[in-house]
């Protein structure tokens, strides 16, 4: 299975247990607003807005007359050489944010390009590798850092 996938969700309940995971996940919504609770913190986005949440963050979506498109980057999609895997290493772990909202177009348009990109039948590898690389370094530069999380 490729390590970069997509979710399109439609108005939802309460339907998403508290989890966290291995990836980056970014959320843009088409229509509505959602909310999510992130680390006990509650974060509601609107049409036209995105946010990612970063690698082991616990979270779950609240209720929601969203249309959302996500894009979840798996760790390992830069697991091709240690020292590549660690610069993602230094970036989106504990001591960053947990979360960012986006209001950079720019990471709006690859959120979109990136769904499209792995939503058609004949999937282009290296197109989706590289924007998915442009996605998460322009990420990186907008990622504050933080303190760590408690346990």
């Amino acid at each position: 299975m490729f390590p970069i996938h997509t979710q399109h969700i439609e108005n939802t309940e309460n339907d998403m247990i508290y989890h966290d995971h291995d990836s980056l996940e970014f959320i843009y919504c088409l229509h509505g607003e959602v909310s999510y609770l992130i680390n006990g913190e509650s974060i509601t986005i609107h049409k036209g807005e995105a946010f990612m949440i970063n690698t082991h963050i616990i979270h779950a979506r609240l209720s929601s007359t969203a249309h959302l498109m996500t894009v979840s980057i798996e760790r390992e999609t830069f697991s091709m050489h240690e020292s590549l895997l660690s610069y993602f290493d230094s970036f989106f772990n504990h001591n960053h944010a947990p979360y960012i909202v986006i209001h950079d177009h720019t990471i709006h348009a690859l959120i979109t390009k990136l769904y499209g990109l792995l939503n058609i039948s004949e999937m282009n590898p290296f197109l989706i590798l590289s924007s998915a690389s442009e996605l998460v370094h322009l990420a990186s530069t907008i990622l504050p850092e933080s303190k760590p999380l408690d346990d």
